[in-house]
């Protein structure tokens, strides 16, 4: 408000800055604030001081809606038939885990609660882990996971990690940090939360996901309403990823892809599979328009069915979903490093000689 021509800033107290991490309660589903923070939690600014965190003020997807299509989902009837992508990629999680078997990962945290039931009982086994946190920013999602002593449930936004420095283990995370606006911001956090040569790892959906269903709205809205409007969320791009590590300072950077193609009935029955996951279009209201006419949907679903049959089954339709998955390392002396620029001693100019004319006897080395 204006104060003799000028903007008077607001007062804020000391105990409005500052708020407890929310945790679920074991004996009953609601949400308390903890009386005590343990030492791998801190108590962390508000969501309405985005800057704080973030390096960039573009909002392209809307949190809270997000959070209000995870808490229908779980209220579906049948929604966790249409969790057989998550627990796929979560077995690939665990199968790079397995090659670490060497290594103890003691306090871990699953953001996104992307591991249930026997998976999570691998991730135990795989990481020998004490402590294991849950976390995130659906309470139905967090109320329906099993109750385990060993692992504590966390109410969290993503984007503000309530984690400090140096002292979390293991980062990993199944299919959820699609939905997050700054991503360069978020991986810098986890940088900055992670020991010394402590571990980072996820999937998430990436390039040409849905890429069917996002030129069959494209055509549609065309045809019918003479523009285009955001229906597909958009995805990382495969050769952004790599960079995103290195540039939030993580070493030895490692990216490999994943692509599926899973058929369906008709484009109603993704559509539908899609609700069931939570996985509905959440771009920000100013980015999209409110309703999309039905006659322009089955235009969409026409043209889906016309271009994208499978070539087996032709009552059938094709989605492809790529997914990459992400490796990073908190830096460590101990972990290996490139040597210096210019101390090579072979040339590739000798290299090249060595294999068109290779040596008859080991003496010519």
């Amino acid at each position: 408000r204006r104060v003799r021509g000028k903007y008077k800033k607001k007062k804020i107290k000391k105990e409005e800055m500052l708020y407890c991490n929310r945790t679920i309660s074991k004996s009953k589903s609601i949400v308390e604030t903890t009386k005590c923070t343990p030492f791998y939690l801190k108590f962390h600014v508000p969501i309405s001081n985005p800057r704080y965190y973030s390096t960039s003020t573009l909002k392209v997807f809307n949190r809270n809606k997000k959070i209000i299509q995870k808490n229908a989902s779980c209220k579906l009837e049948n929604y966790e038939k249409a969790y057989f992508l998550r627990d796929s990629t979560s077995l690939a999680l665990l199968d790079r885990l397995m090659d670490l078997l060497d290594r103890e990962f003691k306090v871990v945290v699953d953001l996104g609660s992307g591991f249930k039931g026997k998976n999570l009982e691998l991730l135990k086994q795989s990481t020998r882990a004490t402590t294991i946190f849950q976390a995130d920013n659906s309470i139905s999602f967090l109320n329906q996971l099993d109750n385990d002593q060993s692992i504590q449930k966390i109410l969290i936004d993503e984007e503000f990690l309530p984690f400090q420095k140096n002292s979390i283990d293991l980062f990993i995370s199944n299919l959820n940090l699609h939905w997050i606006n700054d991503f360069p911001g978020f991986l810098q956090q986890i940088r900055s939360c992670l020991k010394p040569d402590a571990l980072f790892l996820c999937s998430l959906y990436a390039g040409s996901t849905l890429t069917e269903l996002r030129t069959s709205f494209a055509l549609a809205e065309q045809e019918r309403d003479g523009g285009l409007s955001h229906h597909v969320s958009p995805f990382i791009r495969i050769a952004d990823a790599g960079n995103l590590l290195s540039y939030a300072n993580f070493a030895l950077p490692t990216v490999d892809i994943d692509t599926l193609e899973i058929r369906y009935k008709s484009m109603f029955h993704l559509m539908n599979e899609l609700q069931l996951m939570a996985e509905n279009n959440s771009i920000s209201q100013d980015k999209q328009r409110n309703c999309t006419p039905f006659d322009t949907i089955l235009a969409a679903s026409s043209i889906y069915s016309h271009l994208f049959r499978c070539p087996e089954q032709k009552e059938h339709i094709k989605a492809t979903v790529q997914i990459v998955y992400m490796t990073g390392w908190a830096p460590h002396d101990s972990q290996p490093k490139p040597l210096p620029r210019g101390s090579a001693q072979l040339s590739l100019q000798h290299l090249g000689k060595l294999i068109q004319d290779p040596p008859h006897s080991p003496s010519n080395n």
